[in-house]
């Protein structure tokens, strides 16, 4: 899916859930580098480096991460 078809996706949707005009709604996707993004009390890895990034994070942050998928 290209950005321009997820940014109209989610404009379409959000105008017909909130029953606004979509000329009324606003979308903005903004890349940024993982590095500079913070989760879990981690800094995310760069691409690649997930096993890494996944082998330091602590038991206790897993079970709650496994929590909000279930």
């Amino acid at each position: 899916m290209t950005k321009e078809k997820l940014i109209h996706d989610i404009m379409v949707s959000t105008a017909r859930i909130t029953e606004a005009d979509v000329s009324n709604i606003q979308i903005y996707i903004v890349d940024v580098p993982a590095r500079q993004i913070a989760e879990w009390g981690q800094i995310l890895p760069n691409p690649g480096d997930e096993a890494a990034w996944d082998a330091r994070i602590p038991d206790h942050i897993k079970q709650c991460m496994r929590a909000l998928l279930s």
